[in-house]
């Protein structure tokens, strides 16, 4: 199966978004659904904007099932899957502290979309859980 590819990149100041999200790093290894991470205002407000509502119920959808918040000393990330979706329905949401920029990959039925508020991303620089979490949104 090919998958599609929509690259959307939001070079607009984050600080005009809401609230820096650097204390997330004082959460790693915690589950989104005890940190309630989707529902806080600075989160949601900040996803939201990059994403549009209807993509960011899709990443509300494909974190049904998700794993523990990892992270690094620049990086913070997640992933999930849609119960019993999971080949169709994948999110990664990666955030780089330095930078105080996010990216947001979502698979959906195929289609791979990814979101950024800035270019960061060097893949080569991510720890093995989080490329691990990235080849899902390539396979099948």
């Amino acid at each position: 199966m090919k998958i599609a590819l929509l690259s959307v990149a939001l070079m607009t100041s984050s600080s005009a978004l809401g609230a820096t999200l650097t204390d997330m790093v004082n959460h790693l290894g915690k589950y989104l659904y005890e940190l309630k991470l989707l529902d806080r205002p600075a989160f949601k407000q900040r996803v939201t904007r990059m994403l549009g509502q209807s993509y960011y119920t899709l990443l509300i959808r494909s974190t049904q099932v998700q794993g523990p918040l990892g992270g690094t000393r620049a990086l913070v990330y997640f992933s999930g899957i849609e119960a019993y979706n999971g080949v169709d329905s994948v999110a990664v949401v990666v955030y780089d502290m330095t930078r105080d920029a996010m990216n947001v990959w979502l698979k959906i039925n195929g289609r791979l979309l990814s979101f950024e508020e800035r270019p960061f991303v060097n893949t080569s620089l991510f720890p093995k859980d989080l490329n691990d979490a990235m080849q899902g949104l390539y396979r099948y």
